[in-house]
């Protein structure tokens, strides 16, 4: 798929691990992907607005407790350098 589309294989086989985490498509070794059962229910789920609304409410409680924006910025910055969390 990735020659026909001429795209890089890595950006094609993110792709189909996105769309499988999300429940879109289910992989079955070599036999190929296929459509999920629930793929149109799994569409409607927003991932960005949950990411979003757990860490709107993380940064709350930690300024409720005092810390700084600046040693929040600082904290994620390292946590995300972590790769293998």
């Amino acid at each position: 798929m990735a020659n026909d589309l001429e795209l890089n294989n890595k950006t094609v086989a993110k792709a189909y691990r996105l769309l499988e985490r999300d429940s879109v498509i289910q992989t079955r070794g070599y036999r190929g992907a296929f459509v999920h059962p629930n793929a149109k229910a799994n569409c409607d789920f927003d991932l960005n607005a949950m990411v979003s609304e757990r860490l709107i409410e993380t940064i709350k409680q930690l300024r409720e407790s005092g810390t700084t924006d600046s040693e929040i910025r600082i904290a994620f910055g390292e946590i995300m350098k972590t790769r293998n969390l």
